[in-house]
């Protein structure tokens, strides 16, 4: 099996990974150089999960095991449960706090991409995560699929309702401003 470039990619069609049964390669879509591939989730839902985070076990289910353990620790560190300390938050919390940083934290090594040229979080999902998770239930994007990170549709818009999706490296690369200098 080849992936981009021609470079042999390890085949884990067939194997299972925690919660998580490898279906198919995709080849399309990679993250950096490490290899996408479709899996089913034990809960039924699909994802799409880089072979190195399936092999190093840093992705065991589509996010239901991480949602299930929250349950289980009775959420008692967050009201939401996404965030019970710095080492067990879930993908979009980590998005969320991602987006917020880069846009309003001027020592952020990206700030000057983001904040520093007038990109903005709204107000509803700056005061709490509770509303930007809200969002993504209410438009099919939760939950965040492994792989795939937060990516405004309109490159100069800000983080709001109806500019954000989950994108590949590859569309982020694509959607992003051409740097001259």
């Amino acid at each position: 099996m080849k992936g981009k470039m021609g470079r042999p990619v390890v085949n884990l069609v067939g194997k299972k990974f925690g919660r998580l049964t490898v279906e198919a390669y995709s080849p399309q879509e990679q993250k950096g150089r490490s290899a996408l591939f479709r899996c089913h989730c034990d809960c039924g839902k699909e994802i799409f999960a880089t072979s190195a985070h399936l092999q190093s076990l840093g992705t065991r289910s589509c996010g239901c095991l991480q949602k299930e353990t929250a349950a289980t620790l009775g959420h008692k560190h967050t009201k939401h449960g996404h965030a019970l300390n710095s080492k067990k938050r879930t993908r979009e919390y980590i998005s969320w706090d991602g987006m917020k940083q880069r846009c309003m934290n001027s020592k952020h090594p990206r700030f000057k991409y983001y904040g520093g040229r007038g990109i903005k979080v709204c107000q509803d999902w700056k005061r709490s995560f509770e509303n930007f998770l809200n969002y993504l239930k209410t438009n099919s994007m939760h939950p965040k699929p492994a792989g795939l990170s937060i990516d405004r549709i309109d490159n100069d818009g800000n983080y709001e309702p109806g500019n954000i999706r989950w994108a590949t490296q590859s569309q982020q690369v694509n959607n992003s401003r051409t740097v001259c200098g």
